[in-house]
């Protein structure tokens, strides 16, 4: 082998490895910069989840002071209508299915109550339950609007050991707690996707330091129905317009993980880019999955699929220009002269000396 075949082949390497150095490097930056982009975004779909619960948290408080500027003893539907009315629920509460109370009737004071919602000529003629229950009732008394949530009125939530099981951790930590995901019995569910957002209300306006206080006084809750794939649905619109595809679970439970929302081309995109992050949610832990649709995967690379092909291409050109590169100029052996080793391949072949003449 020849000095020059040598050089070249040893050249040659050099630029494939530094070929395949650039495009591990560019394939590297641009996963990273996909990655930290859906990590940005996570946070702001989380963010956006938070903040709409937050803000059903504020309507819940609402619920709770009207009652108790009212008076659990002296609550009607008009009273509390008149305060709904104030409000656009619509535009503040985007998506909610309401605001009521449910009322805590010790199984002592069932008789009276009985009677009164009898005489008060309540919405609803009996207390109904999901299944037996000898202990206290949790009757949901008010709801508004009225008209969607007529078949919740009456309803005993403490026969539900989902919802009885919720209300009694708000109610001994004073805090707004969700139920675990069930069936709204206002609406024809298949999954049990939806919640009770429950918030208590004790005697005396503010809440009982201790436990043990907060079960003596305890009025009922300020709650409100959340039908979550509703909401999700709505919200995952302004999701998808950045090309992003959904799931979340509620893994909260011991049981398997409970499927809130899917968007509609999750599953088309199986082998995407996609991230898992974890959003608790009073007293709930619900898993977020994303996935990146191919646009958003190009959108947000740190060196574009063309650029990179520009570069190749140009690359490519000049080695083929240059190649062989002379290391050192090789000389002609007949006339000693050296060729330039600047020229590209095609041109800078030795021309072959002429013999020399007679007399010379």
């Amino acid at each position: 082998m020849t000095r020059i075949t040598r050089n070249t082949v040893v050249f040659l390497l050099i630029t494939l490895l530094f070929m395949l150095a650039g495009a591990a490097t560019v394939r590297y930056l641009n996963e990273r910069e996909l990655h930290d982009s859906l990590a940005l975004d996570s946070r702001w779909i989380r963010d956006d989840i938070e903040s709409l619960l937050r803000r059903y948290e504020h309507g819940l408080r609402g619920t709770r002071g009207a009652i108790l500027a009212i008076g659990a003893d002296d609550l009607s539907r008009e009273k509390l209508l008149r305060y709904m009315d104030s409000r656009d629920l619509a535009q503040e509460f985007p998506w909610a299915g309401g605001f009521g109370f449910i009322r805590h009737v010790p199984l002592a004071a069932l008789p009276a109550y009985e009677k009164k919602m009898r005489e008060d000529h309540l919405l609803f003629s009996g207390i109904r339950q999901l299944a037996d229950n000898p202990g206290d009732r949790y009757v949901i008394e008010y709801i508004e609007p009225l008209a969607p949530n007529r078949p919740a009125l009456g309803l005993d939530i403490a026969s539900s050991p989902e919802r009885r099981s919720a209300a009694d951790h708000a109610m001994l930590t004073g805090r707004a707690e969700l139920t675990t995901p069930i069936r709204l019995v206002q609406k024809e569910q298949r999954t049990a996707n939806a919640y009770l957002f429950l918030l208590p209300i004790y005697a005396g306006s503010v809440t009982p330091p201790t436990m043990e206080q907060r079960q003596e006084r305890i009025l009922g809750w300020a709650y409100a129905p959340l039908s979550v794939h509703d909401i999700l649905s709505e919200l995952s619109r302004r999701w998808n317009m950045h090309s992003l595809e959904i799931l979340v679970e509620d893994v909260a439970s011991n049981t398997t993980a409970v499927e809130l929302f899917r968007s509609g081309g999750f599953d088309q995109i199986e082998d995407a880019v996609s991230l898992q992050t974890a959003v608790p949610l009073y007293g709930r832990a619900w898993k977020l999955s994303i996935r990146a649709a191919p646009e958003y995967a190009q959108a947000h690379q740190f060196i574009s699929d063309r650029a990179t092909l520009l570069s190749s291409i140009t690359l490519a050109m000049l080695i083929l220009w240059g190649w062989p590169i002379r290391f050192s100029p090789p000389v002609n052996a007949s006339c000693r002269k050296p060729v330039p080793c600047w020229l590209p391949w095609w041109t800078a072949r030795p021309t072959p000396s002429s013999p020399p003449m007679p007399g010379d």
